[in-house]
């Protein structure tokens, strides 16, 4: 069991949503970018246009947990990688346990596959 102080780990929380709200916003990028078929119909146009709002949430949420590390006082300390432990995406249970340096940042950049443990 390794513990790191509640107030890192809500940080390295910080950076992942950060990070998907990055992706996100790349995301809504492409799609503003596709030609839509004329056939498409509106309620598939509304989901894509709700990737915007996933982005803003992500961006929102990211502005939360960094608020919420900055109030941390006092020496509470969890074990995020207990609760990271059960999490299939790879690379994101590493970047909350503040690990993200460990894997090529390229690969996150440019959107490559994600690995699974």
């Amino acid at each position: 069991m390794s513990t790191q102080p509640l107030s890192t780990v809500l940080m390295n929380l910080t950076h992942e949503l950060c990070a998907l709200a990055t992706l996100a916003g790349n995301i809504d990028h492409a799609i503003g970018k596709l030609e839509m078929s004329a056939d498409t119909d509106s309620k598939s146009l509304g989901t894509l246009q709700k990737v915007d709002f996933l982005r803003q949430s992500l961006e929102c949420l990211a502005q939360y947990s960094g608020n919420i590390a900055k109030q941390v006082n006092g020496p509470v300390v969890v074990d995020p990688a207990t609760a990271a432990q059960a999490l299939p995406l790879r690379d994101l249970a590493r970047g909350l346990l503040g690990q993200n340096d460990i894997l090529d940042p390229s690969d996150r950049q440019n959107g490559q596959d994600v690995w699974l443990f």
